[in-house]
């Protein structure tokens, strides 16, 4: 209640009330808002938001009342208007040092994601809005951080706003000082070697981890390793996430810092070029520099060659629990590189991440779930497709984030649901059990791809057709009953195969039929080849009769997620069924 209602509503909230109820009963609400206040103050004052439409905020008594509190506060954001406005609306916030529960803001597949943060601090552009001759908004930033020095973890965005490097300069000569500064993400729109420089040599020593999302300078000067502070200066960072693109000798750049990070635990490497993969691969892989690294994050946008993802896996052979790869790389070598990782890391993988634009095939990913026995989640993202030939094409437009797929990228393969779901596809078996039963995450998003097997059974009265590769919709004359039947199948044994992960605390559904085809443009003839089909949203069946009852066993089961579904056939008995079954589902 407290995350929808705002305490600062609570006397609009009254005053309607009050409309409806007599003074007696607004009497008996008012004693049992007080009581509430008493009990839950501290934790609704953890986190503050300073936005435009909190226009109480700076009114009384609101005002007093944030005054009053404020040595509750844990996390303070700063949105939409200027820092300075905000600052002295509410006078000088200090947040002690002591820890709330929040997520990360750019590592969503990271495993230190949901682990409790400490107290922050989260500042946009349009909260400095930068001017050249008033920089009132940058002495506040600077101002609050100096005064906050129980500060842990630190966020500022001037990703957008050009010419900041003084901004920076400035911040940077602040953080130095800093006594207790754990986390730090930066994200700018381009950074030169002077603000590197500056940066590396500025870290405070207690810093844990940083975030950079930025664009490397064109012109950037490669900052010499006699410059930077000795090994022992870092020896405290242990997760460190390049967010960046990087090419041939801009390398030079950060690799001489990364050395110096001998506790690295996790890693978010840049976008690098297939020349410079072999620099990045002999990095991360010398085990006597990175002794402690088990996360691996890589964005790879260019063609990378199939002998530098195997020789990746071979290196980092028995050290990997928690990979994510995204960025376009070719299908031959994502075929491999899944080859290579069933082989090496299966022992070890906890957690898998592959992006949206990295074309992985469903039996890859079959391959996958029924040979790394100890990974506890399983993601592989979509963002929706065409079909193009024999594999998915993304459109720009149409991102809808992290998700995982279980789909078909190849047409000839003749890789239908029921194919998904039985989960064969391994290399000498023909097993249907899932050998990562320790699965704790699943996010798992499938392509009804039935309509590739009713066109094989239509034959020769399809090609005689004018209309040979359109699609009828469900319910017409041409959907037929045994159609609808192995429909039902399929969804029976994609619960019969999720039943069987009895750890499952998260389960995301997504739903995605070819069934239904896009309308052409007007200026499309009726003899003319329709555009490549595009999947769309479809009647998603989670009723008991299309075996919802084989995952009973998912007892551990805290919150489900169903999205990308027009259509949800579920009643009343089902949430009963739900209730009784899955006793710890929050949401």
């Amino acid at each position: 209640m407290a995350g929808v209602i705002s305490i600062f509503d609570i006397p609009i909230i009254t005053d309607l009330l009050a409309q409806y109820l007599t003074k007696q009963d607004c009497a008996s609400c008012s004693l049992v808002s007080k009581a509430f206040y008493s009990q839950f103050q501290p934790h609704l004052w953890r986190e503050i938001s300073i936005r435009p439409v909190k226009a109480a905020l700076v009114r009384q008594p609101s005002k007093e009342a944030l005054l009053a509190n404020k040595h509750l506060i844990r996390k303070l954001s700063i949105f939409d208007q200027p820092i300075t406005g905000a600052t002295q609306s509410t006078g000088t916030l200090a947040i002690p040092g002591q820890t709330t529960t929040t997520s990360a803001l750019y590592e969503p597949h990271s495993r230190f994601a949901h682990h409790v943060t400490p107290p922050s601090f989260s500042c946009t552009k349009s909260a400095l809005q930068m001017k050249q001759d008033d920089d009132d908004n940058v002495r506040s930033l600077l101002r609050l951080v100096e005064q906050n020095v129980r500060l842990q973890t630190l966020f500022i965005d001037l990703f957008g706003m050009l010419d900041t490097s003084n901004t920076w300069m400035r911040f940077f000569k602040v953080l130095e000082r800093h006594p207790s500064l754990t986390s730090l993400y930066l994200h700018g729109q381009e950074f030169h070697h002077g603000v590197y420089r500056a940066l590396f040599q500025s870290l405070p020593m207690t810093l844990e981890k940083l975030v950079i999302r930025t664009v490397i300078y064109n012109k950037v000067t490669p900052i010499h390793f006699s410059i930077l502070p000795g090994r022992g200066f870092y020896r405290r960072l242990r997760s460190v996430h390049l967010r960046m693109c990087m090419k041939g000798s801009e390398t030079s750049t950060l690799f001489p810092f990364l050395r110096l990070c001998p506790k690295l635990e996790e890693l978010t490497v840049p976008l690098v070029d297939g020349s410079t993969m072999p620099r990045l691969i002999a990095l991360v892989g010398d085990a006597t520099l990175f002794p402690f690294l088990r996360g691996l994050y890589m964005s790879c946008q260019f063609q990378l060659q199939d002998t530098d993802l195997s020789r990746l896996v071979g290196v980092m052979k028995g050290r990997i629990k928690d990979y994510a790869m995204e960025g376009r790389c070719a299908q031959d070598s994502a075929r491999q590189f899944c080859a290579n990782l069933t082989t090496y890391w299966a022992g070890t993988l906890e957690s898998l991440v592959f992006g949206a634009d990295t074309v992985v095939s469903s039996s890859e990913i079959q391959t996958i779930a029924t040979t790394c026995a100890g990974l506890k989640r399983l993601c592989i993202a979509s963002r929706g497709g065409e079909y193009e030939a024999d594999r998915m094409v993304v459109p720009e437009d149409n991102v809808s984030g992290w998700k995982a797929i279980f789909t078909v990228d190849n047409r000839e393969q003749n890789t239908t649901l029921s194919t998904i779901a039985e989960m064969k596809a391994v290399a000498t078996t023909r097993t249907t059990q899932w050998i990562c039963l320790g699965l704790e995450e699943l996010q798992l998003t499938i392509l009804d791809d039935r309509w590739i097997a009713e066109e094989d059974d239509q034959g020769n009265d399809a090609e005689n057709s004018n209309h040979s590769h359109s699609l009828e919709p469900s319910g017409s004359p041409h959907t037929t009953t045994s159609q609808q039947r192995r429909a039902k199948d399929g969804i029976r044994r994609v619960y019969q195969q999720l039943g069987q992960l009895t750890q499952l605390k998260t389960l995301t559904l997504s739903w995605y039929s070819s069934l239904h085809r896009r309308e052409q443009p007007a200026s499309v003839s009726a003899a003319s080849t329709p555009s490549p089909s595009l999947p769309t949203r479809h009647k998603f069946d989670m009723s008991l009769e299309s075996g919802l009852q084989y995952m009973d066993r998912l007892k551990e089961l805290h919150e489900l997620n169903v999205r990308g579904i027009s259509c949800l056939n579920i009643g009343q008995k089902e949430f009963e069924w739900m209730t009784q079954n899955w006793p710890k589902l929050r949401r």
